[in-house]
C-alpha cells in the first residue's frame, strides 16, 4: 500500500455504524484489560511488563502490516513525526500510566482517566482542528458525571491528597499525552492506514520502553512468572494494544478525534458489566444510574453537531 489519500467511508461521521461498534468493542477490551494488567503486575514489575508486552505488540503489528499491506512505504519526510508520536503515545504515555496507577488510588485513576475526552475536545478546539458545540460539551460532562457515580458506587476510594498527588499528576500527564497523540495522528491518517500508523509508531515506542526497563529487566526472574501472568501479558499486548489501537486509529480517521475519544469513557462501564457477568459482582443503584448517564452522555456527544476544518 502506498500513501495515497485514504478513501472516505460512505457513511458520514454523524451516522452510527461499524466504526462505532468496533469502538464499543475496544471499550470492552480496555475495561477487561485493567483487571488483567493488575493481575500480571503482581508477578512482573511495571517497566519490564510494559517492555515485554510492547515487544510482542510491535512484532505482531509488523507481521500484520507485511501480511495485509505488503506494499506499505514510509515516506522519509514523515520519519521524525512517526518517531515522535511513537515516543509520545507508547513510551511516555505508558510510563505515566503504569507509574501513576502504582502511586494513586484506583478511584482517582478511573476518574482522572475519564477526563481524556475533555482534553481531546479542548485541545482540538484550541488548535482549530474541530469546532465543538454545546451538545458535545454537555455530553462529555454527563459522561464524566456518570463515571464518578460508577466509581463511587463500586466502593473505590476517591480522595485527592498529598499522598496521592504524584500518582494523580502522572495520570493527568498521561491523559494529556494521549490527547495530543490522538489529535496529531489525524493528519497522518489522511495518507496512512490505521495499521500503518500503529506499526510505524510502535517500534520507536517499544524501543523507548525497553531502554527504560533495562535496569529492572535484568533483575526480573522470568522463570518464576506463572502461565496466567504470561496469558495476561499476551491478552494485553495483542487485544488491548494491537487490535484496539488499530480500531482507535480507524475511529480518528473516520469520526474525528473528539467523537472517537468519548468512547474511552465506556471502559469503566464495561469493566463493571464484566465483573457482574463473569465474577457475579454486585451492581449498586448508584452504578446503574452512573451507567445510564455515561450512555446518555455518549449519545449526546456522539450526535452533537460538529464542523471540522
Amino acid at each position: 500500500m502506498n500513501t495515497e489519500p485514504i478513501p472516505k467511508e460512505k457513511a458520514t461521521a454523524s451516522q452510527f455504524g461499524l466504526t462505532d461498534i468496533l469502538l464499543i468493542t475496544v471499550a470492552l477490551i480496555w475495561g477487561l484489560n485493567a483487571a488483567v494488567v493488575k493481575a500480571s503486575l503482581a508477578e512482573l514489575a511495571p517497566l519490564p511488563y510494559n517492555a515485554l508486552r510492547f515487544t510482542l505488540a510491535a512484532s505482531l503489528a509488523w507481521l500484520l502490516l507485511k501480511g495485509l499491506e505488503p506494499g506499505s512505504r514510509l515516506q522519509p519526510q514523515d520519519i521524525p513525526t512517526f518517531v515522535g508520536l511513537g515516543l509520545l503515545a507508547h513510551t511516555l504515555y505508558q510510563f505515566f500510566f503504569i507509574q501513576g496507577i502504582n502511586l494513586t488510588t484506583a478511584g482517582n485513576a478511573s476518574l482522572l482517566m475519564a477526563t481524556s475526552p475533555m482534553w481531546v475536545s479542548l485541545l482540538s478546539a484550541l488548535v482549530g482542528a474541530e469546532r465543538l458545540h454545546l451538545r458535545n460539551w454537555l455530553g462529555l460532562l454527563l459522561s464524566l458525571a456518570g463515571i464518578l457515580l460508577v466509581t463511587i458506587g463500586s466502593g473505590k476510594e476517591i480522595g485527592f491528597a498529598i499522598a496521592t498527588s504524584r500518582g494523580d499528576l502522572l495520570i493527568i500527564g498521561g491523559t494529556l499525552v494521549w490527547a495530543v497523540y490522538t489529535i496529531l495522528s489525524k493528519p497522518l491518517l489522511k495518507r496512512y492506514s490505521p495499521l500503518q500508523l500503529l506499526a510505524y509508531t510502535i517500534v520507536p515506542g517499544a524501543l523507548g520502553l525497553i531502554v527504560l526497563a533495562l535496569p529492572t529487566l535484568r533483575q526480573q526472574d522470568l522463570s518464576s512468572v506463572s502461565l496466567e501472568a504470561w496469558g495476561g501479558l499476551v491478552y494485553s499486548g495483542t487485544l488491548a494494544i494491537v487490535v484496539s489501537y488499530i480500531i482507535w486509529n480507524m475511529g480518528v480517521q473516520k469520526l474525528g478525534a473528539s467523537k472517537t475519544a468519548i468512547y474511552n469513557n465506556l471502559s469503566p462501564l464495561m469493566a463493571m458489566l464484566s465483573g457482574w457477568i463473569l465474577l457475579s459482582e454486585q451492581v449498586t443503584a448508584l452504578q446503574m444510574g452512573g451507567a445510564a448517564l455515561i450512555i446518555f452522555g455518549l449519545y449526546i456527544a456522539r450526535n452533537g453537531n460538529k464542523k471540522s476544518k
